[in-house]
């Protein structure tokens, strides 16, 4: 899988290094609110002390003033898992009234409408925008939820939050398998959770946690089963392309224990793609006027059999829910993948085809166009798109890449 090492210290320097390199697409750069818990206290599961969050709100002013559009938070997500409303509320109070905060929320199964009423509360009372990423609801138990969740959403905004949410066009999720532990076992680092995996006792009581519900914890391996969750990346390139369930077999193991021999023999690196979505509630979001697209994908070239979304989310938007099934009309897809996102962000001079607008243009047939992946064979070209453009240049044709990287890091508006 591949890796690059940074040493710089400050969002600066890291925009400097990204800079130097170029950039394939455009970008919007966000600051972690993860990365800054982690540089003022670690992986501790406990409250800052006044001191930490002064220095997480002072690493924020200063990724803000670098060129950051605003704070991501990942909060299923260690260490943000074991922050709390008021710490997320204060740094984004020291956003200033442009900046953005968009949220992986707390949770998408049964805690959903509670994640949903955090985000809301944080944009409440920092008075600034937000926007709930890949919004979802995830377990059979759960499916249809998005109706109420979206209420939420509409009333939010009656009230004046400035919320939006983007969606992506599938019914499977992915992201790293070791989220499919409790928040608990992962305080403290990789270390001490790989300690606490190889501890008889431990593992005694992790394997009675994921037979059950629980209260906060949304257990997603238990809404799933072991036969929905794939593994789509490894560190040694081991299991990719297999369920739990088939690795279990494999090895001769319980589907448990085929879990924890992923986790620790891989080191916690692994990535899952997991099927928990409903195709209703896909596309209950998807219509929704405030809705974007967007892939969640993980960037190219990490390798493995990564979400079929990260080459297909847009061509699938435009066969399945455009030609097929007439959720949406060509114009709002469209409208969805690039005047709504630059409006978002407040980007000034991109999204639109017009006068004195950034010429980023695709030409891509209707009538053909198509995502055609599978979640085992997941890297592979759409179909039906001819040529792309950044800034009136050629970069793609016919499915291949044409000379140097042409994206760009975009720049935040002041004003709307």
């Amino acid at each position: 899988m591949w890796r690059h090492e940074f040493a710089g210290s400050t969002f600066a320097e890291f925009l400097e290094e990204t800079d130097k390199r170029g950039y394939v697409t455009n970008y919007v750069p966000l600051v972690g609110h993860g990365t800054l818990r982690v540089a003022a206290m670690g992986m501790d599961d406990r409250t800052p002390t006044a001191q930490e969050q002064t220095h997480m709100e002072d690493l924020l002013e200063e990724a803000l003033t670098a060129g950051a559009f605003g704070m991501s938070s990942g909060l299923i997500y260690p260490p943000g898992t074991y922050s709390e409303t008021d710490e997320l509320v204060k740094l984004a109070n020291r956003m200033p009234e442009a900046a953005i905060y968009a949220s992986h929320i707390r949770g998408e199964g049964s805690t959903l409408l509670d994640a949903v009423s955090e985000a809301l509360r944080i944009g409440e009372e920092s008075s600034r925008r937000v926007m709930i990423s890949h919004h979802k609801a995830t377990g059979k138990s759960n499916w249809g939820k998005t109706a109420t969740s979206l209420e939420l959403i509409h009333a939010a905004r009656k009230r004046g939050v400035d919320v939006y949410q983007d969606v992506y066009p599938y019914i499977a999720a992915s992201t790293y398998l070791s989220t499919l532990i409790p928040p608990e076992y992962h305080a403290g680092g990789r270390d001490a959770t790989l300690a606490r995996l190889t501890d008889p006792a431990s593992l005694a009581r992790l394997q009675t946690q994921l037979s059950d519900v629980g209260d906060a914890f949304d257990n997603r391996l238990l809404d799933a089963g072991y036969d929905n969750v794939l593994i789509a990346s490894t560190a040694s390139g081991a299991f990719e392309g297999m369920t739990l369930a088939e690795i279990a077999a494999s090895l001769g193991k319980t589907a448990f224990d085929a879990l924890i021999h992923v986790l620790v023999s891989e080191r916690l690196t692994p990535t899952m793609i997991i099927f928990l979505m409903d195709e209703e509630d896909v596309e209950r979001v998807m219509r929704d006027d405030r809705t974007a697209i967007g892939s969640d994908g993980l960037a190219p070239g990490a390798g493995g059999k990564p979400h079929p979304r990260l080459f297909g989310t847009f061509p699938r938007v435009l066969s399945r829910y455009v030609r097929e099934r007439n959720v949406l009309t060509l114009r709002q897809a469209v409208y969805k993948m690039t005047a709504l996102p630059a409006e978002i962000f407040r980007i000034g001079d991109v999204g639109l085809v017009a006068t004195e607008k950034t010429a980023d243009l695709v030409a891509f047939d209707g009538a053909t166009i198509a995502d055609d992946l599978d979640y085992r064979d997941p890297v592979r070209v759409p179909k039906g798109i001819a040529w792309v453009m950044q800034a009136g240049e050629m970069v793609v044709r016919n499915g291949k890449l044409c000379g140097d990287r042409r994206g760009k890091r975009l720049r935040l508006l002041a004003t709307p």
